[in-house]
């Protein structure tokens, strides 16, 4: 194996590294982005249940 080939075969690592690494952040953005949602949904729950108990007693 010469040196160029080591170069490009180390280059065509580091590019299929950086591929699955950002292949996994956006997979993390991803689950984030869902437990994000769950966790207004159920912000948005708690708060209207209060609101409704006091349009009741009105």
């Amino acid at each position: 194996m010469s040196l160029q080939d080591a170069a490009n075969l180390g280059t065509t690592l580091a590019a299929v590294a950086t591929g699955v690494l950002v292949w996994f952040g956006l997979k993390q953005l991803s689950a984030l982005k869902k437990q994000v949602e769950a966790g207004q949904q159920s912000s948005d729950a708690a708060v209207s249940a209060p609101e409704a108990a006091h349009l009741a007693v009105r």
